[in-house]
């Protein structure tokens, strides 16, 4: 009965260290996928400050031919558009991927805790 008794401590005292295991690897991919998240947030922003400065270029350049009147416009409408593209992919992943991919993780931790 000791022996029993003491192979069901081992196996709890193994069974804790492997769920801490788990969740310091779920913490730790979770902050990984959340720095990812973060740099690839700013590359495209860093991505329309580029196109922007890219396109108050042919602005500029468009203001000074009187005859581009309607290419002028075309150009803002593209900008506003592009803006608005991207606004939207960042507020969808803001909105929608990190905490659906939070939500997911805390599911499976507890099904794995349930067992």
């Amino acid at each position: 009965m000791k022996i029993l008794c003491l192979a069901v401590d081992s196996w709890k005292q193994s069974y804790r260290t492997w769920i801490g295991f788990f969740l310091a690897g779920s913490g730790y991919l979770l902050y990984k996928l959340y720095d990812a998240h973060k740099r690839r947030l700013s590359d495209l922003e860093r991505e329309l400050a580029q196109e922007r400065e890219n396109d108050e270029l042919i602005k500029a350049q468009l203001r000074t031919k009187d005859d581009l009147s309607m290419l002028l416009d075309e150009a803002d409408l593209i900008d506003r558009n592009d803006q608005q593209q991207f606004l939207a992919s960042a507020d969808f992943l803001s909105n929608y991927g990190m905490p659906t991919l939070i939500s997911n993780m805390q599911a499976a931790a507890f099904e794995v805790l349930k067992g």
